[in-house]
């Protein structure tokens, strides 16, 4: 075998060595959405060397791939993304979505060696429609079965029709969900970073928390301290079991005992070097869309509120954040107090706010 042949085996072998999902340490799919008045046009961009992952292809004595066979597995995996990319609407239901259709910038009847292959992509575009033009999308990637040990990222811009600004979402084969929120003008679409309606605003004046957040409002007064808590349910799915009632909704009633256990310990509170008991109360799931009594997994929020008695004009007390893992590691909180408002973060590595009247003054 050629030198030059073999030394591109030996490194086309390294990519393959390992099993498709774990021959890259990340795949990276980049696209666009265009939201027009009834439809969202989706394309996006597919390494070719990631097929090569996504569907198993091996290289030829030579170290050379078919592509042909590489055009066959760009057609595969239009089925691939037509399964698991999703599109959401408020309430949490799914877009029809056409079929994906492949368009491989590659001619069949050659092949390509590695450095050739990065060369490559296949392009894959597909149409999502709506009947009543939305305020909020969601966007997904859904991996199940054996897509949930490929480490995948897409890096989607989402603008109008016009070309205005673009939302960036990274999406991950983590199960995250990205939503933005869309300004109707004209029949134009604008796109905003989403936010929460009527939760987590004591602060409306510094901005409040992105959908995908979990935050907190911490009403400091005279007789008590009351905290309002909001968190999306794929957070929330860190922490408990979300039972589901079809696969994709919450069953609202199997859960509310874990969800108040877990709100009751979300913040301490100590006043007098004492720790203050959390009163649970006003525990709910949200949908994004408020009328609609079905809770989506995906774009659902638990609110709580909680309140802290016996603690009477207070100077001073200690916030201690306790809801942190591999997924949460910050929590915003908007503190309020004799009219005024403070942004304070929580973090691993500060989940203590010392809180001192003078200072919030």
């Amino acid at each position: 075998m050629p030198r030059r042949n073999a030394a591109t085996l030996v490194a086309i072998g390294l990519v393959f060595a390992a099993a498709p999902a774990h021959g890259h340490t990340l795949l990276m799919t980049r696209g666009e959405a265009v939201i027009h008045a009834d439809h969202v046009a989706v394309e996006l961009q597919v390494a070719a060397e990631d097929l090569l992952h996504w569907q198993a292809i091996s290289p030829d004595a030579d170290g050379r791939i078919s592509l042909l066979s590489l055009g066959d597995a760009a057609e595969r995996h239009a089925a691939t993304l037509q399964r698991v990319f999703v599109i959401r609407e408020a309430k949490g239901n799914r877009l029809t979505c056409e079929p994906f259709r492949a368009e491989p910038s590659w001619r069949s009847e050659s092949s390509a060696d590695l450095h050739e292959l990065r060369k490559l992509h296949a392009t894959y575009r597909s149409i999502c429609a709506w009947s009543t033009a939305p305020r909020f999308l969601t966007f997904q990637l859904l991996m199940t079965g054996s897509d949930i040990g490929v480490l995948w990222q897409v890096v989607l811009a989402v603008h109008g029709a016009d070309a205005g600004h673009a939302q960036a979402l990274r999406l991950t084969s983590r199960g995250n969900a990205e939503t933005v929120e869309i300004a109707w003008r004209g029949g134009q679409a604008e796109i905003l970073a989403a936010r929460i309606a009527g939760e987590c605003t004591a602060c409306a004046d510094r901005g409040v928390a992105r959908l995908k957040e979990l935050c907190a409002d911490i009403d400091i007064a005279d007789e008590a301290i009351v905290v309002r808590l909001s968190i999306p349910l794929p957070l929330l799915q860190t922490w408990i079991t979300l039972p589901n009632s079809d696969g994709e909704f919450l069953d609202q009633d199997s859960v509310k005992e874990a969800a108040y256990a877990l709100a009751a310990r979300a913040v301490a509170v100590e006043f007098n070097g004492k720790l203050v008991a959390a009163e649970v109360g006003d525990l709910r799931f949200v949908s994004l869309d408020r009328q609609s009594s079905s809770i989506s997994l995906w774009t659902g929020r638990m609110s709580a509120q909680l309140r802290f008695r016996g603690v009477v004009d207070a100077d001073r007390v200690g916030l201690h954040w306790n809801l942190f893992n591999s997924a949460v590691v910050t929590a915003t909180a908007f503190i309020r107090s004799d009219g005024g408002c403070s942004e304070h973060e929580f973090s691993t590595y500060q989940p203590f706010h010392d809180w001192h009247r003078r200072l919030h003054r």
